[in-house]
């Protein structure tokens, strides 16, 4: 047998203290009554007591001690050699992609795969070692090796879902990196099944080259949360300034059905909270559905687009979202977009920021109009060079050049 810390055994220690204050002898208490006739009789027939007659009670004593001694025991942390061969090392990998936000498992996919953790750590055998990874677009160490269970479940449940990809490739190659060569590790990866587990991450999935090193592969196993469901959203989402209009922009907007049954709804699209335009939309089953819109604004800012009153194929597109949440013929919209997180895009689009102009001329109205018409040029007519610059803005003479102008100003 081997202690984990031997240096315990000093509290051992103790149980000196504790026999003295057994056999000390108790101060009697000073009482006056009216006569010592009967004391004097009993103190006479009653025989002097040793020290040693203290402990006459050695049932009481040897229970103390015992006491004391299975708390030295239990910090000394005692353990046979094959308990510390047999333990585990393995690390956790949580899935907090935005799929995981499905409601296909009650109340999320997330949320059960945190439940699941929690009652995985709360089985840990002897001398186990968990840590948690978390999987987003870069793995992130949560909590290193540890055997304590209070402080793996913190952790679990300061875990949030993200509206962000996971790369479980990166994720189960940072938990292989944290069991190291340990001959009992494994790494367990707790997702949807979305991303599929690399093949290259599987223990069996390749004949071993050194039998040596395959012994210490840690083991890859997955817990799956999740069904295969119907869902609907918005793929890609991509806007920028136009190269023809000088005001204008164009977005590239996609839009999936990823499930089984065919469905009706609405993109509306926003710049600002300004309604830009609203797009009805019938899908397939499976279909996809991509436009280039252009559209004109000066202004720039927060381009949203939004799927709204999502319905089975064949309903009403004008239904009101104050209806019951079920589409025509009875059928529930949470069936046919499980996902919330991708019916909602962002982008921003630049401003358009107008240009000074000081024309500088005796009188010319055709070069006048072709500034202003431009949207993006402010232009001032002037028949003299100002004295003193205009701040940010360009000037255009369209006369002579007067010598006294310092070279490089124009």
């Amino acid at each position: 047998m081997t202690f984990a810390l031997p240096s315990a055994f000093w509290l051992a220690a103790c149980a000196a203290p504790i026999i003295v204050f057994y056999i000390l002898k108790v101060r009697l208490r000073r009482q006056t009554v009216s006569t010592n006739l009967f004391w004097k009789q009993i103190f006479d027939e009653k025989p002097p007591r040793s020290i040693w007659q203290y402990l006459r009670h050695l049932l009481s004593l040897l229970v103390q001690l015992a006491l004391l001694a299975l708390l030295v025991l239990a910090i000394a942390d005692p353990y046979l050699p094959w308990e510390l061969l047999a333990a585990r090392r393995m690390v956790l990998v949580v899935d907090r992609s935005a799929s995981m936000q499905a409601k296909d498992v009650d109340p999320t996919r997330f949320d059960a795969a945190i439940d699941s953790a929690l009652k995985f750590v709360d089985g840990l055998r002897f001398r186990d070692e968990l840590a948690i990874v978390t999987a987003g677009p870069e793995p992130e160490v949560v909590v290193g090796m540890t055997s304590h269970v209070p402080t793996l479940k913190r952790a679990l449940r300061s875990l949030h879902v993200s509206d962000e990809p996971a790369n479980l490739q990166r994720a189960v190659e940072l938990g292989k990196q944290l069991v190291g060569s340990h001959p009992h590790g494994e790494v367990l990866v707790y997702t949807d099944g979305c991303d599929e587990l690399p093949l290259e991450a599987k223990s069996d999935s390749a004949p071993p080259t050194d039998p040596k090193s395959e012994e210490h592969t840690p083991k890859i196993s997955q817990a799956i949360f999740g069904t295969r469901v119907n869902n609907v959203g918005i793929t890609q989402l991509q806007i920028r300034r136009s190269l023809v209009d000088p005001i204008g922009y164009e977005a590239l907007i996609s839009v999936a059905n990823a499930g089984d049954e065919p469905l009706d709804c609405r993109l509306e699209l926003t710049l600002n909270d300004v309604p830009v335009d609203v797009v009805p939309l019938h899908l397939k089953p499976n279909e996809r559905w991509q436009r280039s819109l252009q559209k004109t604004s000066i202004d720039g800012g927060t381009f949203v687009a939004t799927l709204t009153q999502i319905s089975a194929g064949g309903a009403s597109a004008g239904k009101d979202e104050e209806s019951a949440p079920k589409a025509n013929g009875g059928v529930d919209i949470a069936k046919l977009d499980s996902l919330a997180a991708d019916d909602t895009a962002y982008a921003i689009l630049a401003p358009r920021k107008p240009q000074q102009v000081l024309l500088v001329t005796e009188g010319n109205l055709f070069l006048q109009k072709v500034f202003e018409a431009n949207p993006l040029v402010e232009c001032k007519v002037v028949k003299e060079l100002p004295k003193e610059w205009p701040k940010d803005a360009v000037i255009v003479l369209h006369r002579e050049v007067p010598a006294s102008l310092p070279p490089g100003d124009v």
